[in-house]
Formats: structure tokens, sequence, C-alpha cells
């Protein structure tokens, strides 16, 4: 899961689940997922006005 804020600097920060469970994604994963395209198999370049940060720990 990706979530982005848009301000004058957008942040962006995600998840991942495992066992039904989101675990904060670091910068280089977050990235990693962010700026892949599946359909080449490369990757992209970030929008150049995005700040990739660290999740916060979600508990239920």
């Amino acid at each position: 899961m990706i979530m982005r804020t848009w301000s004058v600097k957008d942040r962006v920060c995600g998840w991942k689940f495992v066992d039904g469970k989101p675990e904060p994604l670091t910068k280089a994963k977050l990235f990693d997922a962010y700026c892949y395209d599946p359909d080449t198999g490369e990757y992209g370049d970030p929008y150049s006005d995005a700040e990739f940060t660290e999740a916060p720990n979600i508990e239920f």
C-alpha cells in the first residue's frame, strides 16, 4: 500500500502486508516499488517533487 500526500514537497511512504499485517517499507524498498515499471522491467525516474520517507508502524 502506497500513500502519497500532495503539498509543496510531495511525501511518499508505503507498507507491505505479511500475513495480513502491514509492515513499513524502507526508503529503498519504497523507491523500488514506486518506480518499477512491470511492463518494461525497468526503473523509471521518481517525480522530482516527491520525497520518499520511512512509513510509520501501524498497530492493530
